[in-house]
């Protein structure tokens, strides 16, 4: 089947949609992107899923705040991480920022995206970095 009516879909879901609506279409975009890896399409769709999710990750920040909800804090966590590995350069920018931090704080990455934070540098990492 022709992914563009997927995409179609997926594109019909609107920013202010639930976290939980952003979680369900990022876990199925990781999962698309996985099938196509290595592939002919697999940057196209890799290119795709960016589109779409990025501007998600804006409306909720990469950051955690105070008052986030379960839903919300599980959502960012996923989304940077999908994000990262395919190399988003404001997830990179925010994993270099805080990698850097590191050097003089140990708990400069906030608990809910550490996991996350580090994982996306270090599938990024130049040979500088490492």
């Amino acid at each position: 089947q022709d992914l563009g009516r997927w995409f179609e879909t997926v594109g019909a879901v609107r920013q202010e949609a639930s976290p939980l609506v952003w979680q369900t279409l990022a876990v199925q975009l990781a999962r698309i992107g996985n099938l196509y890896t290595g592939t002919p399409l697999g940057d196209a769709v890799q290119a795709r899923a960016l589109t779409v999710l990025a501007p998600a990750l804006k409306r909720f920040g990469p950051t955690p705040a105070a008052d986030d909800s379960p839903l919300v804090t599980n959502l960012r966590e996923v989304m940077v991480m999908l994000l990262g590995s395919a190399g988003d350069r404001e997830v990179l920018a925010a994993a270099r920022r805080y990698v850097a931090a590191l050097r003089t704080d140990p708990a400069a990455i906030p608990a809910p995206i550490r996991s996350a934070m580090l994982a996306s540098y270090a599938t990024n990492a130049t040979a500088a970095e490492w």
